[in-house]
């Protein structure tokens, strides 16, 4: 089904269950062009990798079905159980990229959820070698995070990433890469 702000009609209940994956409504201002900038900057400059930024963007996002709407970036819940623990997402490395990212966002009053989306952008853009200087991948803010109460462990176990082509080709065959991209919409 789905969360509550997709659902059509007014014959369904308006509070949302905690198998919806609720997240609290945005409470900040979206930042602007020169803050996404400086947090652009700051990211740089905090030496975390390119390839630690991106397999946590990529590990945040992953989750997501256009079935449902279920998982992904928005609510940062990568940062909470059970995907903090998960083997597939390196939780030692996701601690250490989430903290510092967490640490630049609180001093831009931005969301951990649009960090982790901002820094994997950053990652992109800085590491395609002969990209224009004034590349940019496209980037929507707006995400808030979701508190670990609003998370229902058990039902995440359906979306943890066993198998996903698009992080180790060498252990997916072919059908997980559809799948997965199927999954993505």
């Amino acid at each position: 089904m789905g969360p509550v702000e997709r659902l059509l009609g007014s014959d369904h209940e308006t509070t949302p269950f905690i198998w919806q994956d609720p997240v609290p409504k945005s409470s900040y201002e979206k930042p602007s062009d020169k803050v996404i900038a400086e947090i652009k900057q700051d990211i740089l400059s905090s030496n975390i990798g390119y390839s630690a930024l991106v397999r946590v963007a990529w590990a945040s996002a992953s989750t997501f079905r256009q079935t449902d709407y279920r998982g992904g970036a928005n609510g940062a819940r990568i940062s909470l159980k059970p995907q903090n623990e998960w083997p597939e997402n390196n939780p030692e490395e996701l601690e250490g990229v989430l903290s510092r990212l967490t640490k630049i966002g609180e001093n831009k009053g931005v969301s951990k959820a649009d960090m982790i989306i901002i820094a994997g952008n950053v990652a992109i853009e800085n590491s395609i070698p002969n990209a224009p200087k004034d590349f940019e991948v496209p980037l929507k803010t707006g995400r808030e995070d979701a508190l670990q109460s609003q998370t229902d462990i058990d039902s995440f176990d359906v979306l943890r990433p066993r198998q996903d082509a698009f992080r180790n080709m060498s252990d997916s065959n072919p059908y997980m890469l559809v799948d997965k991209a199927a999954q993505l919409g």
